[in-house]
């Protein structure tokens, strides 16, 4: 019980942040947006919590591209995530990721 309960608050966290990093990217905050989804993509990696590791390099690679015009510093990030939703049979993700993808290397 304890388990799945800390379990569902990291989760929470982990989506809270990734929402935050959204906001700040909107109000024009790039780098605190940035860190945010850095910071989420290293509590993911720790427990390993694949689908919001999707999230959060899928993130990092809109806001590289799209943002900061560094399109070579999103890919890897990009076919990070999109290896990582295919490995993991998500589905949803993996169209939308390979749709963010397709758009990084079209910039390159």
């Amino acid at each position: 019980m304890l388990i799945i309960e800390i379990a569902v608050a990291g989760k929470i966290k982990i989506e809270k942040q990734g929402s935050q990093g959204l906001i700040l990217k909107d109000r024009g905050d790039l780098d605190g947006a940035m860190a945010l989804h850095k910071e989420q993509e290293r509590i993911c990696r720790e427990p390993g919590i694949p689908q919001s590791l999707v999230y959060s390099l899928t993130n990092q690679a809109i806001l590289l591209n799209d943002e900061l015009d560094r399109p070579r510093e999103a890919l890897p990030l990009a076919e990070e995530a999109y290896q990582t939703s295919k490995n993991h049979n998500y589905v949803n993700e993996e169209e939308w990721v390979k749709g963010i993808l397709e758009r990084i290397r079209s910039r390159l």
